[in-house]
């Protein structure tokens, strides 16, 4: 299965979502405040929200990591990668369905 597929995209999306439901706000709005409070003024959303996957604000331990992405069904020969390379593609897809969930926001407001 590749990670671009409808299926891919929502369970992704809902691990994001699932980060900020304990919050008052509406959970795409803790993202965007949280992705705001990290953005210095001089980076774009997008490397706003690569910040906030490396700093921690999603999964942080490689096991949980790769765990997750091997759940995602992506890794169907069960092949080992580098974490880094799984950290990477991790941050990659939170940023990537981040930025569909901000979006999606903003046009239903």
């Amino acid at each position: 299965m590749r990670s671009n597929t409808k299926e891919v995209s929502k369970a992704i999306q809902e691990h994001i979502l699932d980060f900020y439901i304990d919050y008052e706000e509406d959970p795409v709005e803790t993202l965007i405040h949280n992705m705001n409070a990290v953005n210095d003024g001089r980076m774009s959303d997008i490397e706003a929200l690569r910040k906030l996957v490396q700093n921690g604000d999603f999964l942080i331990y490689d096991h949980d990591i790769v765990d997750f992405l091997n759940g995602l069904g992506i890794n169907p020969e069960n092949k080992e990668y580098p974490v880094e390379k799984s950290r990477k593609l991790y941050e990659n897809l939170i940023v990537r369905e981040s930025v569909k969930l901000i979006d999606n926001f903003n046009k239903n407001k």
